[in-house]
């Protein structure tokens, strides 16, 4: 529980839903080849997107969340913000709507955009579709999950995250 109260501290009210809510997958809890929980779903599953934030905001400059970020310090504003500046969507200045998704499954969208294993299962990645005024465009950016603690990334089937410091007990355990 501690971390989610850390967790909503650095996040806006409208930035609460990337926080996952694993119930909405129907899924059910088994175990890991290692003894780990997992959330397990019954085969023949389809590839699920799940919206957990949206926004609509202008180009170029994204006012709506830098001004979020000012006035909250929410980590995930100044981050997506960030994210959106760096792709240089070369878009005249106009309204945008950003609908950002958690995706589960394979699919193969994710597969040529990313490159992963068509064996990887469960939670794929954050994905972000960026509308233009009217569906005149859209854009995509996509970001792999990680996690590490160790319950979390077994749990949603995500790679784990190696510690900062190269010879730590924690990075020996995972090699």
């Amino acid at each position: 529980m501690a971390s989610q109260a850390s967790t909503d501290q650095f996040l806006c009210e409208d930035c609460q839903g990337i926080r996952l809510d694993d119930s909405v997958l129907d899924g059910f809890a088994g175990e890991s080849e290692d003894g780990y929980p997992v959330l397990k779903f019954e085969s023949g599953r389809e590839p699920k997107r799940v919206e957990v934030a949206y926004y609509e905001d202008l180009l170029p400059d994204l006012p709506g969340l830098l001004k979020s970020h000012q006035d909250t310090q929410c980590a995930f504003c100044r981050y997506l913000r960030e994210a959106i500046l760096r792709a240089n969507i070369e878009e005249e200045s106009q309204e945008v709507s950003i609908s950002v998704q958690y995706r589960w499954f394979i699919d193969r969208e994710r597969i040529e955009v990313i490159g992963e294993d068509e064996d990887e299962e469960n939670l794929l990645c954050m994905g972000v579709t960026l509308t233009g005024a009217q569906n005149s465009w859209q854009k995509y950016l996509f970001f792999k999950v990680e996690s590490n603690e160790v319950d979390v990334a077994s749990w949603l089937g995500i790679h784990r995250c190696p510690e900062p410091e190269g010879w730590c007990p924690e990075n020996i355990e995972w090699v």
